[in-house]
Parts: C-alpha cells; sequence; structure tokens
C-alpha cells in the first residue's frame, strides 16, 4: 500500500513501445541579400532578421555567387544594378543551374525599365520596387516563401 492507502498494482505489464510522432520545429528560412547599396543590405537583414530568418549578405554579384556556392539560400533577394556582375546575369545563373533553379528570387530595383522584362518575368521571380514599401516587401516575401520552388525555366 502507497502513503495514500492505495494499492500498487504489482502486476507485469507488456512493454508497449509509444509511437509518437517526432517534433519538426521551423526551421528558419535562409535569405542571401545581394546589392552593392550597404544601406539597403543592412535594413533588409535587419528587418528579416527580426523576422526570425538566417541572413547572408553580399555586396555584388561575385560575392553572391561564393555565397550561393558555400550554403545555398531558401531565397535570394537582389539588385538589378551591381558591379562585376549584375542582378540581371546573378538571376541567369541561378536559373540555369540545376543545384540552385529552385530558389525564389525577389530582384529590387529603382529602374521602371526592368518592370516589363520579359527576363524579369519567370517563374520564380518578383519584382519588388525602390524605394522600398514595407507592405510590398512583406506580401513578396510571404508569397514567395509560401509558393515553393518555382518550375524550370525554359533555357
Amino acid at each position: 500500500m502507497s502513503k495514500l492507502g492505495l494499492k500498487r498494482d504489482r502486476r507485469k505489464r507488456p512493454k508497449t513501445k509509444i509511437h509518437a510522432p517526432k517534433l519538426r520545429l521551423p526551421v528558419a528560412k535562409r535569405v542571401l541579400v545581394v546589392d552593392n547599396d550597404r544601406f539597403y543590405v543592412e535594413f533588409l537583414s535587419d528587418l528579416l532578421q527580426q523576422a526570425g530568418y538566417e541572413v547572408a549578405k553580399a555586396y555584388d554579384g561575385m560575392e553572391a555567387m561564393d555565397a550561393l556556392d558555400r550554403e545555398p539560400p531558401d531565397l535570394v533577394i537582389l539588385d538589378i544594378v551591381m558591379p562585376k556582375i549584375d542582378g540581371d546575369r546573378l538571376c541567369q545563373y541561378i536559373r540555369a543551374t540545376p543545384r540552385f533553379r529552385h530558389i525564389p528570387v525577389i530582384i529590387l530595383t529603382g529602374s521602371h525599365v526592368y518592370a516589363d522584362d520579359h527576363r524579369i518575368a519567370q517563374p520564380g521571380v518578383t519584382l519588388v520596387p525602390k524605394p522600398i514599401e514595407m507592405p510590398v516587401l512583406r506580401e513578396a516575401l510571404s508569397r514567395v516563401l509560401r509558393a515553393g520552388p518555382p518550375p524550370a525555366c525554359p533555357g
């Protein structure tokens, strides 16, 4: 008898394994921010980190290609006009490389010339104009990260 006066059941019970589903904690999405304007890189990085994203930074297309090779992100946010390798060529590289073609791209640009450009109007690429309006950026981020991998782009 226990201290409370209850009888203990001393019968042997068969051991049963409980198969509980593994708990999957949400993993922070990794975002690569690429812009030659340090203000935009730091501004976007701070916003994304506060929202729970892991952020990698690059300040030109060459640095971005190195960052992609080191650890591919879940999303790339890039500017079109950059030194060394511009955003258009970087986007083409991402779409042409099998290892990266699933990565969605958000293109930031202050130029209205690119808004109707056929190179930007492709699956997995979203245009956000500069100066950045927060509701537009938030909507683009949630839409792109919800959508999953883009379909393969025609060469």
